[in-house]
């Protein structure tokens, strides 16, 4: 007999239960603010352990933006990629990431007003970009050795840089008639980011 039925429902309830105390977290947040909300607050109200709760979140500002875990677990895929295509294989996983994203609108309007009302949050969100940064720079002089550490840093930051407005737009506006979903959002990013390095590379015109 096969186990892919049982194997695909644990799936379906760990990822429910992931959703539930990502939700949870937002709720107690929202009501008491990030400082004075514990991870046990946040377990109880989720209905789970806390035991379980670390089981899914190393912390309950994890829990609140689980965007950056899932994508620090999706850059694993780029030691797979040798070669000078390196960087293209990291837009290519960023757009996977994001394009799989289960997205609320709504959700994503309450994490946006979140990271509005609560410094404590953003600092965290600043030190997980930073830590990713230097993740993906070491990873891209891993799968290209032609790649030296400035190079690398510096894409780095532009691609966390561009991952990060394209998330902030969708929190802050969520669904548009230009911007329906935030693939597209990131689409829009990334088509002006190329925009912004063809413009840098063109020769200034001599006055």
């Amino acid at each position: 007999m096969s186990n892919t039925a049982p194997q695909g429902l644990r799936e379906r309830r760990r990822r429910q239960t992931a959703l539930e105390i990502h939700e949870a977290a937002i709720a107690c947040f929202e009501s008491d603010g990030l400082e004075h909300v514990t991870v046990a607050q946040i377990a109880q109200r989720a209905g789970v352990s806390s035991r379980t709760f670390f089981r899914y979140y190393a912390n309950k500002e994890q829990a609140a933006l689980p965007g950056q875990g899932t994508l620090r677990t999706a850059l694993v895929g780029l030691e797979q990629q040798t070669g000078p295509h390196a960087v293209g294989h990291l837009v290519d996983l960023l757009t996977r990431v994001i394009a799989e994203d289960p997205s609320d609108p709504v959700r994503h309007r309450r994490i946006g007003a979140l990271l509005e009302a609560e410094p404590l949050l953003r600092a965290h969100v600043a030190h997980q970009d930073a830590e990713m940064v230097r993740e993906i720079g070491d990873r891209l002089i891993h799968a290209d050795p032609e790649m030296d550490l400035d190079g690398a840093r510096l894409v780095a930051e532009i691609a966390i840089g561009a991952w990060r407005v394209a998330w902030a737009g969708w929190d802050r506006e969520g669904a548009t008639q230009k911007y329906p979903t935030p693939l597209a959002r990131w689409l829009g990013v990334r088509g002006r980011v190329m925009q912004a390095a063809l413009a840098v590379a063109e020769p200034t015109p001599a006055s």
